[in-house]
């Protein structure tokens, strides 16, 4: 499947870096846009005239997916058009530097940390091979658990979660997961699941997921969602059987609901 990158950088970038994540980014079939006239490097399409607000208009006018994009970029305004274009944002430390009020997908000091984060995404995308991923329910002391409907998943309601990293365990991967996606602290948490996917239609992508499923404890109740989620809300279990659930959510509710024993 094709990723597709737009730039929003003012300062002159490491070209040899640059070069290396456009040709992954063309090798995955993806483009390369830049809002910079500086960035003219072979295979970026140039939009200097183009304001960086109406990214979405952008995405759309060039019939690609905003799950499919991410925003390379160096401050707030960049941040926030990715949020409206509900991409994903990955932030390149540019002076001068600032602090995010918000989740980050991607944080990189410099082009060579932010070149192997688009190694690593140039070889999911390209993998024919399972998938593990982490993913579950967090539960207040209220016995609330925490749901989130995503455009992943055609805009139905789901679990957080994400792809494991590489040398990291389930239950770390987890933790960072949670964190990311909803800024909620996660402690106590355990694998009461294990579930597969297999080119599930309800997904954007045809792929193949080994779905590890926990549950865990927090003890507040902010939350602050990437870019991922349309929308997030606390409910028992018996409450969200109300909503519109993916299937293998919907098998985790239910399988919970069966098995007290194994809720946190």
């Amino acid at each position: 499947m094709a990723m597709h990158l737009f730039l929003d950088i003012s300062d002159r970038p490491d070209p040899s870096a640059l070069g290396e994540i456009v040709a992954l980014v063309h090798s995955t079939g993806g483009q390369v846009h830049s809002f910079h006239p500086g960035l003219d490097l072979p295979g970026i399409s140039q939009h200097p005239q183009v304001a960086l607000e109406t990214l979405p208009s952008l995405v759309q006018a060039l019939g690609l997916s905003p799950d499919d994009c991410t925003l390379l970029g160096s401050s707030p305004s960049s941040q926030e058009a990715a949020t409206r274009a509900r991409m994903r944002f990955a932030r390149l430390r540019q002076a001068p530097e600032w602090t995010s009020t918000t989740v980050l997908d991607a944080d990189f000091p410099d082009f060579q940390a932010a070149l192997t984060w688009f190694q690593r995404q140039s070889r999911l995308e390209s993998c024919g091979w399972p998938i593990a991923t982490v993913g579950g329910l967090v539960f207040r002391p209220d016995h609330r658990a925490f749901f989130v409907r995503t455009a992943k998943w055609s805009g139905k309601w789901g679990t957080p979660g994400g792809k494991i990293d590489y040398g990291e365990t389930h239950l770390q991967a987890f933790v960072r997961e949670m964190s990311e996606e909803t800024g909620l602290v996660v402690t106590a948490s355990r694998l009461v699941l294990v579930q597969e996917a297999i080119e599930d239609p309800d997904f954007y992508k045809k792929r193949h997921f080994l779905l590890l499923n926990l549950v865990g404890r927090t003890t507040g109740d902010s939350t602050s969602l990437n870019h991922e989620s349309l929308d997030g809300r606390w409910l028992t279990l018996e409450e969200s059987l109300d909503l519109d659930l993916n299937q293998p959510t919907l098998h985790l509710v239910k399988h919970l609901l069966d098995h007290p024993g194994d809720l946190p």
